[in-house]
């Protein structure tokens, strides 16, 4: 007898995008979206491995572009907003130019008016994550390994000297996403892997330990005292705290809610179709988790899961599904929780009204 699976379909999920005929701009894979603290501009930044894309600032809800950041010579590959909405960050990365590779990994600084300000960390190798300190005052980077970076693959760096203050264990794999808490007093890395261990700028020495199998990590900001090693049972593409900070939502080989005082897994998020999630975020309100999925089990084989999803924070139930044509790689709620931008492969870039 043949079975069959009943997809329950939502209204919403049938519904157009907010404004779906604009954010036309990327053409390369989308990897970072950030959305400014009054909800008027978003930024969204792009790489392709054959050609150069790069960052460009929206108007919000039209999707209209306000002004493309112009200065990236190989890619984007994260993206930050500073919470008083002055400085934008991106991180760069490399691509193929013609029969050679191309890089620029620098992590610039640009103004709400699309002007750069600086530049630094041009010894970085992808800059696959960047997050602002809840004071503006300090920027946290997650990247890849270098064979002349010693591993040192999350760093912290002062905004205002665009210096680096300080290292952050030794990774054995890249730092995909990196995170603060909203009050500023933990920071949390996720990757494929990780070694902790490594020495800061200074040659002060940090807390060793190891496990490769520990792919999420929690550092205090206090004392630069490693607190907690998560197990996702796989790798990390996303890590976010909730806004009251007692959570963290990990996000890659499946969805998971950790408590974060006693690093214990209490709840998975979805089923099956989040297998391939490639980033994971809470509303500002904290009531609803956002996911983008899709993937593929080979090289060439239909794109499986595409969507940005809706879940309710409390129960884990969905709240809705919204069909993208490629895997989503980036999302970013808006300040009142009511709206989700959502962005992937080939430029896709949309806007969805949270039911």
């Amino acid at each position: 007898m043949l079975s069959s699976t009943i997809v329950p379909t939502y209204l919403w999920e049938l519904m157009p995008p907010v404004s779906d005929s604009k954010f036309v701009g990327h053409h390369g894979s989308i990897a970072g979206i950030a959305i400014s603290p009054d909800g008027t501009m978003a930024v969204s930044g792009a790489h392709s491995p054959q050609s150069v894309d790069e960052a460009i600032l929206w108007n919000l809800p039209s999707g209209t572009v306000h002004c493309p950041l112009r200065g990236s010579k190989a890619g984007v590959f994260s993206v930050a907003y500073s919470s008083d909405g002055k400085i934008i960050a991106t991180g760069g990365g490399g691509s193929v130019q013609g029969s050679r590779w191309l890089y620029d990994h620098a992590i610039r600084l640009w103004n709400d008016r699309g002007g750069e300000i600086c530049r630094f960390g041009e010894e970085l190798f992808f800059v696959y994550a960047l997050a602002f300190s809840p004071d503006s005052r300090i920027l946290l980077s997650g990247s890849g390994i270098h064979p002349k970076s010693n591993g040192s693959c999350l760093r912290l760096w002062d905004v205002n000297q665009g210096r680096e203050i300080r290292r952050l264990g030794s990774h054995s794999y890249p730092v995909r996403s990196a995170v603060f808490s909203p009050d500023g007093k933990f920071i949390s890395a996720g990757s494929s892997g990780m070694q902790a261990g490594g020495f800061a700028p200074g040659g002060e020495a940090l807390t060793a330990s190891t496990s490769e199998t520990r792919t999420i990590r929690v550092w205090e900001t206090g004392f630069w005292q490693e607190l907690n090693l998560f197990s996702h049972q796989g790798w990390v593409n996303s890590v976010a705290f909730s806004p009251d900070g007692k959570q963290l939502l990990s996000a890659g080989k499946g969805t998971f809610l950790w408590n974060l005082e006693s690093g214990a897994q209490y709840q998975r998020i979805g089923g099956p179709e989040t297998d391939f999630t490639h980033r994971a975020i809470f509303s500002p309100d904290g009531r609803k988790i956002a996911l983008g999925t899709g993937g593929r089990s080979e090289m060439g084989a239909s794109y499986q899961n595409c969507c940005a999803r809706l879940y309710d924070h409390a129960t884990g139930g969905e709240l809705a599904c919204w069909r993208h044509e490629y895997p989503v790689k980036a999302l970013a709620f808006s300040p009142d929780s009511r709206l989700l931008l959502a962005g992937g492969e080939r430029g896709e870039l949309r806007l969805w009204e949270a039911p």
